[in-house]
């Protein structure tokens, strides 16, 4: 058995409040605006790493050593980002360095932005079950965002974080099943167009084909995971797929949307409230990628 045997993150302190954001051509006036962060995305601030990418990404790779494992059992470390938003070149490589994650070979892996963490657990399990020689393999990642570039159209508020992931033979959570799909037509997608129905189409592919292949029903599924973001869209296409909307995790919409981080930051928080359910999870990727995966929280 493969799955998630770790996962921490870092939310920063210091904050923006939305009314003092920079807009975007997508909405006429601040008040329209706070009110769409008021009504549908119930935030009222997002985070602001004042910290180095690197050194926040350290301290929580610090307490992951100190606590559970040894970095020479790392076989594989990847980081997850986009090309666009890297702000410390290789920091990745520097952080094997200090570390002296000496056994791991490195992978960066980009492309399916917000959806990039459950790409990238969904290659770690495969990675583990293709080679009975690897046993941890570790993700790492980070995303921070300029103060005039948080407001992402009528979809999200952006802020910032960081956080670390282990998948092992020993976990605590279980991805039991994930079903990726993606979309080419939108390679190159602007936030300013209105694609709604093509990524409502997606997602509905990518979650009725998660359902037909593990013959789940709305019955055996005690919660559902989204992204921080403008939830009409996912909220619809569960409805269609007969979910329960007041099933979904909504505790930490008021973080805004960080990005591939969403994932790890519900998921953990999810876990320390609750045991031994089965939870669905949904993400988007804005450039055509989609996944949902069905988990196990022991």
């Amino acid at each position: 058995m493969v799955g998630v045997g770790y996962l921490d993150y870092y939310i920063p302190r210091d904050k923006v409040h939305v009314k003092d954001l920079s807009l975007d051509n997508s909405f006429k006036t601040k008040e329209e605006f706070l009110e769409f962060c008021n009504t549908i995305l119930s935030v009222e601030e997002v985070s602001v790493m004042v910290k180095e990418e690197h050194e926040v990404v350290s301290e929580l790779l610090k307490k992951l050593f100190y606590t559970q494992l040894s970095p020479d059992s790392i076989d594989v470390l990847i980081c997850v980002n986009e090309t666009d938003e890297i702000n410390n070149t290789n920091f990745h490589y520097q952080l094997k360095h200090e570390f002296k994650i000496s056994n791991a070979y490195v992978l960066n892996i980009s492309g399916n932005y917000c959806a990039n963490l459950d790409v990238v657990i969904k290659l770690a399990q495969d990675l583990l079950l293709a080679n009975s020689h690897y046993n941890n393999i570790l993700i790492i990642g980070s995303f921070r965002r300029d103060n005039n570039k948080r407001v992402f159209g009528s979809y999200a508020v952006l802020g910032d974080g960081a956080g670390i992931l282990v998948v092992n033979r020993n976990p605590i959570i279980q991805i039991i099943h994930n079903k990726v799909v993606t979309n080419s037509n939108l390679y190159n997608m602007n936030i300013k167009n209105d694609d709604t129905l093509l990524h409502f189409k997606g997602l509905s592919i990518c979650l009725k084909q998660l359902l037909i292949e593990n013959c789940i029903s709305n019955d055996e599924i005690d919660k559902i995971i989204i992204q921080n973001t403008n939830p009409l869209l996912v909220k619809n296409a569960l409805l269609i797929n007969k979910f329960d909307n007041k099933k979904i995790f909504m505790n930490n919409m008021k973080h805004g949307h960080i990005a591939f981080l969403d994932f790890l930051i519900n998921l953990k928080d999810l876990r320390e409230l609750y045991k031994g359910i089965t939870v669905l999870s949904i993400s988007i990727g804005f450039r055509g990628s989609y996944v949902s995966s069905l988990i196990k929280i022991n």
